[in-house]
């Protein structure tokens, strides 16, 4: 008898301790913040790659910094697509 009611003591307190989370499938508010950054980022290249400080450094940053966003970019458009 005091095992069962241990027992039940347990179950109701770790039943009271459940908490349940929702995410939304959703683009998250930041990406305009991405849109943004990446024209900004295409701009400076245009910029640079006419002046004279312009070297395969310089290039090979941008090009690695631009990528992820370039992708994040094009994924945000096919989701936004998708959901039409």
């Amino acid at each position: 008898m005091l095992l069962n009611a241990l027992a039940i003591s347990i179950l109701s307190t770790a039943d009271a301790g459940i908490v349940t989370m929702v995410t939304p499938t959703g683009l998250p508010e930041y990406g305009i913040l991405v849109v943004a950054t990446l024209i900004w980022l295409l701009s400076a290249k245009e910029i640079l790659s006419r002046s004279k400080r312009w070297n395969e450094s310089l290039d090979s940053s941008l090009k690695m910094v631009t990528m992820p966003l370039l992708m994040t970019f094009v994924a945000m458009v096919i989701f936004k697509i998708s959901n039409l």
